[in-house]
């Protein structure tokens, strides 16, 4: 009788340890819960992110791609403007021999 009480004893203080466990363990788990859903919720930002950096990438990709078009294009004016100049100059000291000559 006495070793039953004794058992007795030890397994309501084991259940009584348990339940505090349990007590202890409750806010955890929705401590852990929060924790995941805010994982989850970074996570989804971070794809959105990424693929937002990625996109804008490209659009600074096809950007450059223009940029560099345009300055090609303004190259060309440029060189076209230079030997206009060029020609104009000959011109002008062309009809200047011209005018000497007459």
């Amino acid at each position: 009788l006495e070793e039953s009480q004794s058992e007795l004893l030890v397994l309501q203080s084991a259940r009584e340890k348990a339940e505090v466990c349990e007590a202890e363990l409750g806010p955890l788990k929705e401590w852990v819960s929060k924790c995941t859903d805010w994982s989850t919720y970074l996570e989804s930002r971070v794809e959105k992110a990424e693929a937002e950096l990625e996109k804008l990438g490209e659009e600074l990709e096809e950007a450059q791609g223009e940029a560099e078009r345009y300055r090609n294009v303004a190259d060309d004016a440029l060189d076209e403007l230079k030997d206009t100049r060029s020609r104009v100059r000959e011109l002008e000291e062309a009809l200047r021999q011209l005018k000497q000559d007459l």
